[in-house]
């Protein structure tokens, strides 16, 4: 394990934001109960990633994200991980064993699934960038939306209304009433990788990529 200098914390955390704000969240919470264990931190020209684990009383969350690799790193991260998520399994603490990587790393999600580790979802976390609260139509039963702090987390238009282009009616609405009502200015939402009509749609409605990530859990063979 390598002993994180003070100085390197904010490095890892920007780095693990790249799977998603959640998992930034989780591993800077465990950095000040000291309950994380950094296996491998880089920053090159070459290489620039880290492979982490952060846990809490229910979980051990392995972290793996690399925005630059060479062939000779993967290799050595592959090993790496194999040899750490075995010694996890041996020493056998009970708790939940879950896997989440930088989903451009295929190479490693590839890995990872390959040695027990089942896939919850993979995706992507967008941000609404447009600085001004859009404008919305007079009120109307249209749709609805969910959310929670500062994400949607579904948003649904009625069936008499679909494929009118309502859906971005909805969106507006609700981004216009998290900024005006609730305060946030960073709204974010999180799409599947295979729901890439979904993500299309956000796109055109200022939502851009902030995150990408693979989620996973170990499955006992």
């Amino acid at each position: 394990m390598v002993i994180v200098e003070a100085e390197t914390r904010e490095d890892i955390l920007r780095l693990v934001g790249h799977i998603s704000p959640q998992a930034r969240e989780f591993v800077s919470e465990a950095f000040r109960e000291q309950a994380v264990s950094v296996f491998h931190y880089s920053r090159t020209e070459e290489v620039h990633g880290v492979f982490c684990a952060a846990e809490n009383d229910d979980c051990t969350i392995a972290y793996v994200s690399f925005l630059k690799m060479s062939m000779n790193e993967l290799t050595f991260i592959l090993g790496l991980i194999a040899e750490t998520i075995r010694t996890f399994l041996e020493e056998g603490d009970g708790k939940e064993l879950c896997f989440n990587v930088y989903g451009e790393n295929e190479e490693v999600i590839a890995f990872i699934r390959s040695i027990g580790f089942q896939s919850d979802m993979e995706g992507y976390h967008l941000i609404y960038t447009k600085t001004e609260v859009p404008d919305v139509p007079p009120s109307q039963m249209i749709g609805s939306y969910l959310i929670h702090n500062n994400s949607i987390q579904d948003l649904v238009v009625n069936p008499d209304y679909q494929n009118c282009g309502y859906g971005s009616v909805i969106l507006s609405h609700c981004v216009a009433h998290m900024r005006a009502n609730k305060g946030i200015d960073n709204v974010c939402l999180r799409v599947a990788k295979s729901n890439w009509r979904a993500k299309r749609f956000y796109e055109r409605n200022h939502f851009e990529e902030l995150a990408s990530f693979a989620e996973h859990t170990y499955i006992p063979g």
